[in-house]
């Protein structure tokens, strides 16, 4: 989502420049120390060396006035104070790890109530192209992560034919990633069985017009019989088998 500084939950003093930002963020979401050399790049790539370098030297005085505390520089890395820092996107990755790797609900769900939209959504760094690179490259990483989770989550409700709220997992994830076909196809299943039966046949013609439009193509054979059954009230419901 949004990012977010806070300072023992209150926001620094002063403000702090795009690249200041892009740098912290950066230490943040890493977790470990980084080598000079590679920050300068990331952030100064279009300077020579010895100017990169100035800039990065620059930007880490103005940091220390806010957060010298947290900053543990070296000779050759800079990083944060792991001990003394929390970080969102870290605590996101280990609990999606841990809900997968055991199939533990509880943690993947509480991994998706952190994602709150893409990583640093609305956040832009203007003349670092490597940075602008790594930063979409974490953002469809872990909207992957996010709508695999969802999609998880969804399944165990679905089996224990708690509609509500697998509605709301696959409503999640369609916003995300409106041209998921197979995901518009579940959704219509589980609104039929939710006695829903309007908002399925809607939830059909949104499909199509988010396949035209993302992709230029029209809905597959299986999710145009699905939608007939659906409006003759013959569809089938959703069973824990098709999970």
């Amino acid at each position: 989502g949004t990012p977010e500084v806070r300072l023992d939950g209150i926001a620094p003093d002063g403000s702090l420049f795009a690249k200041e930002l892009a740098l912290l963020y950066y230490l943040a979401t890493t977790g470990q120390p980084q080598p000079r050399t590679s920050l300068a790049v990331l952030l100064w790539g279009d300077l020579n060396d010895a100017a990169a370098r100035g800039n990065l030297r620059k930007t880490l005085s103005v940091l220390r006035q806010s957060f010298d505390d947290w900053i543990v520089i070296d000779r050759d890395t800079i990083g944060l104070a792991a001990e003394k820092v929390s970080c969102d996107v870290r605590r996101f990755e280990q609990l999606a790890q841990a809900g997968l790797s055991a199939g533990a609900a509880d943690k993947m769900q509480a991994a998706i109530d952190l994602y709150r939209g893409d990583f640093l959504e609305g956040f832009t760094v203007r003349n670092a192209p490597d940075y602008e690179l790594w930063l979409a490259h974490t953002q469809e990483r872990l909207r992957g992560v996010a709508v695999r989770l969802l999609d998880e989550v969804a399944g165990t409700h679905r089996r224990r034919q708690a509609y509500g709220p697998a509605i709301v997992c696959l409503q999640r994830i369609l916003a995300m990633e409106p041209w998921r076909e197979e995901t518009h196809q579940q959704l219509m299943e589980l609104l039929a069985a939710d006695g829903q039966r309007g908002a399925a046949l809607h939830q059909y013609e949104r499909c199509v017009d988010c396949l035209a439009s993302e992709l230029g193509v029209e809905p597959g054979a299986e999710t145009q019989a699905l939608y007939a059954r659906i409006r003759a009230g013959t569809g089938s419901m959703p069973t824990a088998e098709r999970v």
